[in-house]
């Protein structure tokens, strides 16, 4: 599962993709202003588990994430800001993630890798129905 959030001067989003499936949050100006851009990626990976989590049950699942700091909580179990703390213990106390926990990986991916995910999240859908068109995919986006 692929989770990103992008901020730029006047608007953003959050957005995740996994095997074909995509969504999107668009977040304006006062949105951003609520919390630091790292923070709306950690809550991307979040939503990503209430979307994604129910499907894959009793498997591997590897939650990909271009923030750092979402990777190193996840992997540490530990956050030090208050409003990661938050988020981490919201999404620990997620019953999908508790589902998922005994078989889930976090890593750190950016750039070309997580291309899927920053479209979902810039809201860019057109990259995702060209890539996932060239690999024999069908693009789905999960309405939210």
């Amino acid at each position: 599962m692929f989770s990103d959030a992008y901020a730029c001067t006047s608007e953003g989003g959050l957005g995740g993709y996994a095997h074909g499936s995509f969504w999107n949050i668009a977040l304006d100006e006062a949105d951003m202003k609520l919390m630091h851009i790292t923070a709306w990626e950690f809550l991307a990976v979040g939503v990503n588990i209430l979307i994604y989590g129910p499907l894959f049950d009793g498997h591997e699942v590897y939650l990909l994430a271009d923030a750092l700091a979402t990777v190193q909580i996840l992997a540490s179990n530990a956050a030090h800001s208050a409003v990661m703390q938050r988020i981490h213990d919201l999404i620990l106390s997620l019953p999908e993630f508790d589902r998922l926990r005994p078989n889930v990986f976090s890593t750190h991916v950016y750039g070309r890798i997580n291309i899927l995910a920053d479209a979902a999240s810039r809201g860019t859908f057109n990259i995702i129905s060209t890539i996932c068109s060239q690999i024999g995919i069908d693009a789905t986006s999960c309405i939210i």
